[in-house]
């Protein structure tokens, strides 16, 4: 009973954070996010949340309340990405169009969080600040900020080179929207577009 709390707690937690960043989050992340909220979070509590969601769902048949990103052939993507699972089908979808948009959102959301913050930012969340704009290949123009500490700065270089984060959360990308198709009309099972198919299995 204790366990099932925990997770549940750490659900409730995740789908927040779902809800605050609007777009889908990788796992590392999702744990940096959950330890500055006070609530250090371990992988195997992470696996045990997705599992519980999983069965969730496949006793009940209803939207679960997370579930994860997947690639356009249904295969799990990893290391996983969560997702809301009231979220269309679409805006769950890892595509190459939709990666940077993510990506860049999510280092957005987090200046504008430190922008409006009193305290310091930890040395974890400025990590992962600085780990997506890396992966946005726009260290380079980081390290040629005045200040590259200046979380005003630091969003406004996202949104040079990536303006189209601002509405990330609110659009599905070409590329997206093509998978979404395909994936009904090959009539994937919904468990298999909520959580994903195994890459062992989808070698199988």
């Amino acid at each position: 009973m204790r366990r099932a709390r925990r997770a549940g707690a750490i659900a409730s937690e995740i789908e927040d954070l779902l809800a605050q960043y609007g777009v889908p989050l990788p796992t590392a992340a999702v744990r940096v996010l959950l330890a500055d909220r006070g609530r250090p979070t371990t992988a195997e509590h992470l696996a045990r949340v997705a599992a519980s969601e999983r069965d969730e769902f496949l006793r009940t048949r209803m939207a679960p309340r997370l579930c994860c990103a997947i690639a356009p052939d249904a295969t799990l993507v990893t290391p996983r990405w969560w997702a809301d699972g009231d979220w269309r089908l679409q805006r769950r979808i890892l595509t190459e169009d939709a990666l940077p948009l993510w990506r860049g959102h999510l280092a957005e959301r987090l200046c504008s969080d430190l922008i409006a913050r009193r305290r310091p930012a930890s040395r974890e969340l400025t990590g992962l600040v600085r780990s997506a704009i890396a992966q946005l290949d726009l260290d380079e123009e980081l390290a040629r900020l005045t200040d590259p500490s200046d979380w005003l700065e630091v969003r406004a270089l996202v949104l040079d080179f990536y303006p189209g984060v601002l509405v990330a959360d609110d659009v599905s990308t070409a590329q997206q929207a093509a998978a979404e198709q395909e994936l009904l009309a090959a009539d994937r099972p919904a468990v298999d577009r909520y959580f994903g198919v195994s890459p062992h299995r989808a070698r199988a």
